[in-house]
């Protein structure tokens, strides 16, 4: 096997400022409703429920309204379908409806970089000023890095990355109101072809 020593970094992460739009096709859109409405059903079924954070901070929240609650997940598989077009690569997470545990590290994020052997778990917001968030119970190991999407369908926005051992810092660690989180600031966040190497996926001075 090949090791790419010495590789540019910008070559194999992709540069993504923040900022950057995105702006799905209605089939997209479809497809977006129609996978999230799948995992909504899939979760129930399996008593396993949106994590409620904050209002403010994320739109994986509780609801009482199914129709409501079905249609965060439509906009979670949105902005991940967003993510993956800015940077011109596939969405395969989008089809895997089964709920995942991170703890079992079943979970490896919502996108991969395989060049880069680098996973991501994508965030999702509506809310303009809406901070990365990530519950406390999640495997801080189990991806190397989070991006935090802004919008609903059809546009959606990058508003940075963080490492995910950044992100799991304790003074990170609040409450928004609906129980202990850790939080990001956009502020604090970065462009994705910024971040230090030295990832999960990431072995000694070559890629193996």
């Amino acid at each position: 096997m090949s090791r790419l020593v010495g590789v540019p970094y910008e070559i194999i992460r992709p540069q993504l400022l923040i900022g950057s739009e995105a702006f799905l096709i209605q089939p997209e859109c479809d497809d977006c409703r129609y996978y999230g409405k799948q995992r909504y059903e899939s979760n129930r079924a399996r008593q396993t429920r949106n994590a409620i954070i904050s209002r403010g901070g994320t739109t994986r929240t509780v609801t009482i309204d199914a129709a409501a609650d079905i249609e965060i997940d439509q906009e979670a598989c949105a902005a991940e379908v967003a993510f993956c077009k800015l940077l011109n690569i596939y969405p395969f997470e989008l089809f895997k409806i089964e709920p995942r545990s991170s703890r079992a590290g079943q979970d490896a994020g919502d996108a991969y970089l395989y060049q880069a052997r680098f996973s991501i778990d994508i965030k999702h917001t509506s809310y303009e000023s809406g901070q990365l968030l990530a519950v406390p119970w999640k495997d801080e190991q189990a991806v190397d890095c989070y991006v935090l999407m802004i919008g609903t369908m059809p546009r959606f926005r990058f508003a940075g990355a963080m490492l995910a051992s950044e992100l799991f810092k304790e003074h990170r660690l609040t409450d928004l109101g609906k129980g202990p989180t850790y939080a990001a600031l956009q502020a604090e966040l970065t462009e994705l072809h910024k971040l230090p190497l030295g990832g999960r996926h990431y072995r000694g001075e070559a890629w193996s």
